[in-house]
């Protein structure tokens, strides 16, 4: 078992000691200390304390490399330097970088595109379903749903809902599969989609602001310009 109090001790005494210190953190791998003089930071020091995988500034910080114990590490560095114990930091720096190319890029937009519209498809689907019952029982098809009637109104406002609101929709699963907030997302597409901005696109009128022209357009069963 790794002696985290050793370590701590170690970097603690590298790094000029806890009078040196004037706030220490963690992330998911690293210590991180803001010091007050770089130069008492013996760097070679610190690599040579048991438990220390690398070391590292990075602008004003000194960054310690431990690992997936770093937590433990932290609690002792606190113990033994009277810090106040601050939440980890959530952020990697120890992850795999990829190569930046045409390929993975093209595998992450797909990626982006299909965590988003996947989990459309019962919406999708069910939506499909409806239309499926006002074709064929409609007036266009076997005639048992008269045109105008409540019952033709009903399922064509059930079976239209989910594609004229896709934005929505859009807005919800792109927000859950890029990390934004799903409420902001929504809002945005219903900003979109406002009665005033349709009725505009519909009539082809001119919508200046401060001079800056711009064209109206209607988002309904669109999916794209939410994304």
């Amino acid at each position: 078992m790794a002696d985290y109090a050793e370590t701590a001790k170690g970097v603690l005494a590298a790094i000029g000691g806890a009078g040196n210190v004037t706030h220490a953190t963690h992330c998911v791998t690293r210590l991180r200390f803001n010091v007050r003089d770089k130069e008492q930071v013996d760097r070679e020091a610190v690599k040579d304390v048991p438990g220390v995988l690398g070391e590292q500034f990075s602008g004003e910080q000194y960054q310690v490399i431990i690992g997936a114990t770093v937590a433990k590490v932290y609690e002792e560095v606190c113990a033994q330097g009277g810090f106040q114990q601050q939440a980890a930091i959530d952020e990697n720096l120890d992850g795999e970088k990829k190569p930046v190319s045409l390929r993975r890029l093209g595998s992450e937009i797909l990626d982006g595109l299909s965590g988003t519209l996947v989990p459309m498809l019962p919406a999708i689907v069910a939506a499909g379903l409806l239309k499926l019952v006002v074709s064929l029982f409609g007036p266009a098809g076997m005639g048992l749903m008269s045109e105008g009637s409540d019952l033709l109104t009903l399922f064509t406002v059930l079976g239209d809902a989910a594609f004229y609101f896709l934005p929505m929709i859009v807005a919800y699963t792109g927000a859950q599969k890029f990390g934004g907030n799903p409420v902001l997302t929504i809002t945005i597409a219903a900003i979109m989609m406002h009665p005033t901005i349709a009725g505009l696109a519909a009539e082809g009128a001119q919508f200046t602001v401060y001079g800056i022209p711009a064209i109206m357009v209607s988002y309904a069963n669109s999916v794209f310009p939410m994304v």
